[in-house]
């Protein structure tokens, strides 16, 4: 399931999850734009804490995305932010919460009907 290898006996006694790796960034919207902003069905996002303020560089009007789901267990402890906060957000964007997966929230789209 999502977020199982954090609790992994092999991956938190090595050093890995402590170094600094430097990668180049786009925003989703960048990237989306230069496929010719496909419809996105499903949306993942797992940050360690950073998903509040990716989400907000969105713009939530331009995109088409059915199904986001978002890591929740480390809200607020990075950035501002909480479980509250993130559900409030995505409703003010069209998104209705769905539940729990472990310890990832789901989000659909309003208006969305599964075929």
């Amino acid at each position: 399931m999502p977020g199982d290898i954090g609790r992994s006996p092999e991956y938190v006694e090595r050093p890995y999850h402590r170094r600094t790796i430097k990668a180049q960034c786009f925003p989703l919207y960048s990237v989306l734009l230069a496929l010719g902003n496909p419809k996105v069905d499903y949306f993942s996002l797992d940050i360690e804490g950073a998903e509040i303020p990716v989400l907000k560089t969105i713009p939530w009007d331009k995109v088409d995305i059915t199904v986001v789901e978002v890591e929740m267990n480390h809200l607020g402890k990075v950035f501002d932010g909480s479980e509250d906060v993130l559900k409030r957000f995505m409703k003010k964007n069209g998104y209705k919460f769905r539940g729990m997966v472990e310890i990832d929230g789901i989000f659909v789209k309003k208006g969305f009907k599964a075929t």
